[in-house]
């Protein structure tokens, strides 16, 4: 895993303003990409999600957030600028409060934030028949579940667990230069299929990342192998002794045998589930999206908003996890983005969607009809989510009851003609 940056070293060399038309170029950043992805996994599933975590860091504020000054220094030398970065410990992509490299640059060594206060414990539910190796695993999974962000350096901090402080000399072997926006935009995605947030790169299902192993494991651990097969039913004789009793049925339900459906990509259709809290609750609709820690999936992909080319893909999630923190916020957010990405439907879908897990059925009509009113007037390549809002709009008129309207619509979609009768 320490030779990333050696063999990326003839690729940096290449003119960057032609890359994007190098077929070979692309293929080795692709890859690059897929090593890099593997092994960022391979240190998580080895229960070292503290260096994983710090290693998208390091690559998306090296990629995404590099100072202007420093574009276009030597790749060594630009490792070198990072290393002095996160020497200041100020709030890192995906921290509360981070702002990125490039407006951080007047920070020195020495200017560091204070992290000096102590950690609340990890609450552990031990039992007073529990041996020492089973108080021992309840503590150590209850730490991994609870301290699981890199901890930053504080000389009056006894830290319990020396893999929790990362060094930069832990991550640098494993930094690349990613140049084309594509690799960036996989970078994104990855982090967060890394916190259990599935996001459509739109990767087609032939692709590494869909068919490695590695990064698609989610029913390899005991626990989700138990829990996604059926419990076996007890075996019954051919003839049974007359006074026998009849075998119980143990019958399954959803809760018992969840589906690891986080593993496969989230569509529009499927964002929003309206049983309240974050997405991946059960709810009406199932249990589809279990991130394992929302409050910092909601910073990623905040703080993706202020990337160079941020992905359009992601702003319907976006404001996915705005509505689950706060749905006037989201709508809020929804509105702000309309007034720049008026011809992204998604951004539309999602707006009405979360009138809808407001309650203001009304109002989601309304966002429904002015979106289908206009898209005709949209370039051809934003016209083709028009029939999602259409499909969308007519479940919501059979949700609430109404399957005239609901049939309306549906004809206006047919039609292409948005005359929804009123």
């Amino acid at each position: 895993m320490g030779y990333c940056s050696p063999l990326t070293q003839p690729l940096v060399a290449k003119d960057v303003g032609t890359n994007g038309d190098n077929p070979d170029f692309v293929k080795k950043e692709e890859i690059m990409l897929h090593i890099f992805v593997r092994a960022a996994n391979f240190y998580a599933q080895a229960g070292l999600m503290e260096t994983a975590i710090t290693l998208f860091q390091a690559m998306i504020e090296l990629s995404c957030f590099c100072p202007a000054d420093y574009a276009a220094m030597d790749f060594d030398d630009r490792i070198e600028n990072l290393e002095t970065f996160w020497e200041t410990d100020q709030p890192r992509f995906g921290e509360e409060g981070a702002v990125g490299w490039a407006a951080n640059v007047k920070f020195k060594p020495g200017q560091a934030r204070d992290d000096s206060e102590k950690e609340t414990p990890a609450p552990v539910n031990i039992s007073p028949n529990d041996d020492y190796v089973e108080i021992w695993f309840k503590r150590e999974t209850a730490e991994e579940f609870h301290h699981w962000l890199p901890m930053r350096h504080a000389p009056d901090y006894d830290l319990d667990d020396d893999f929790r402080h990362i060094l930069f000399e832990d991550v640098r072997p494993l930094l690349f230069d990613a140049t084309l926006p594509s690799t960036r935009r996989g970078l994104l995605h990855a982090f967060l299929n890394l916190l259990g947030v599935p996001s459509n790169s739109g990767t087609p299902s032939t692709h590494p990342a869909r068919t490695d192993p590695l990064l698609n494991a989610e029913t390899l651990g005991p626990v989700c192998s138990a829990a996604f097969w059926p419990p076996r039913a007890a075996p019954t004789l051919a003839i049974a002794p007359a006074d026998a009793q009849p075998a119980p049925t143990v019958a399954s339900s959803p809760a018992e045998t969840p589906f690891p459906i986080r593993g496969f990509p989230m569509t529009a259709e499927s964002l929003f589930a309206h049983g309240g809290g974050v997405p991946g609750e059960e709810n009406t609709s199932g249990t589809y999206l279990i991130p394992h820690h929302p409050e910092s999936s909601r910073n990623i992909l905040q703080q993706s908003r202020t990337m160079p080319s941020p992905d359009p893909d992601l702003l319907p999630l976006f404001l996915v996890f705005e509505s689950a923190f706060s749905p006037k916020s989201a709508q809020k957010a929804a509105k702000n983005l309309l007034k720049t990405e008026r011809m992204n439907l998604l951004i539309w879908n999602a707006y009405a969607q979360i009138e809808v897990g407001r309650g203001n059925i009304d109002e989601a009509r309304k966002v429904y009809q002015a979106s289908l009113l206009s898209y005709h007037t949209f370039p051809r390549a934003h016209q083709k989510d028009a029939p999602l809002l259409f499909r969308q709009y007519a479940e919501l008129e059979v949700d609430c009851n109404q399957p005239a309207r609901a049939i309306v619509v549906l004809v206006a979609c047919a039609e292409e003609k948005a005359d929804f009768g009123e």
